[in-house]
């Protein structure tokens, strides 16, 4: 297995990734989550106004929209 942190490796199964040591981070609304309900910790993104990461093209995209 390529690229996975041997830590989350199960013992004598180089290709096999033990479901209990391993603990995605998901960002799920600009907040950052485990597989649990709880948010693991603040996101910078977050506390940055949307419209100034958006793109431009997404403005003009809903403008094109018919009413």
């Amino acid at each position: 297995m390529r690229d996975v942190d041997e830590s989350i490796v199960v013992a004598g199964h180089p290709d096999r990734v033990d479901p209990d040591r391993w603990r995605p981070l998901i960002m799920s609304f600009q907040k950052f989550h485990g597989l649990g309900r709880e948010q693991l910790h603040p996101s910078a993104l977050a506390s940055i106004p949307e419209a100034m990461y958006r793109s431009p093209d997404v403005d003009r995209a809903r403008q094109a929209l018919p009413a």
